[in-house]
This record gives structure tokens, sequence and C-alpha cells, in this order.
């Protein structure tokens, strides 16, 4: 599987039900000095987000123009656009994530989600 593969599955399995209401399942996927800069520009921390993710409302999602870029051998940025769709009302953003590779794993060690007009 690509690297571009890898990441794109990673990300979508943080979106996922079964991995947010998980805080072990999640906490696998993140670094533990993971910071995350929210739509609002809230800072978030690792263990922010393994307490605040479960308590959300669902939601489905897609992901378009999904893309890679490595910086050395252990770490590439992900970005892409995303809707996310609560109780039929869509928001659209544009996200980018930083994945490092933590021995033979990737892992989310930031990211960002920028609300945007839709694309």
């Amino acid at each position: 599987m690509s690297d571009l593969e890898t990441i794109r599955r990673l990300e979508m399995a943080c979106l996922t039900r079964e991995v947010r209401d998980d805080p072990k399942a999640l906490g696998a996927l993140l670094t533990d000095g993971l910071t995350e800069i929210g739509s609002t520009g809230q800072v978030w921390t690792r263990r922010e987000i393994l307490k605040r993710l479960p308590t959300e409302t669902p939601f489905d999602f897609a992901l378009s123009d999904f893309a890679v870029e490595h910086f050395g051998e252990n770490a590439i940025l992900a970005t892409y656009a995303c809707v996310l769709t609560r109780a039929g009302v869509p928001s659209h953003s544009r996200r980018s994530s930083i994945w490092v590779l933590e021995g033979e794993r990737w892992k989310m060690h930031f990211h960002q989600g920028t609300p945007c007009d839709p694309l």
C-alpha cells in the first residue's frame, strides 16, 4: 500500500464513529504530543481530544482532493477537503495533518481544520 493510501485510510479512520468512540483505538493513532487547531481556532491537546471526541454528535463525511507530501522518511503532510454532515447540515473545511512514523506505525502529530465555502 502506498503512503498516500495508508495516510488516507488513517485519516478516514479518525473520522469514523468506531474510532472516535474508542479512546484506545483513537489513542493508538495519535502521538503523545498531538496538537489540534480546531475550526474555531481553539487549540486541543491529545488528552482533551480523547475526552471530547466520544461526546460529539455523529456525522457523515466525505473527503476529496487528498494529497500527501513527504518531509524526510518519517513525516508526511496530508491535505484534503472535507464535508461533514450532521443532522442533514453540511459543513465544509480544508484540513491538514502531520503524520510521523513511530516505530512501524504512522501517528498523527498535528491536525488543523479550517472552515471554507463549498468546493
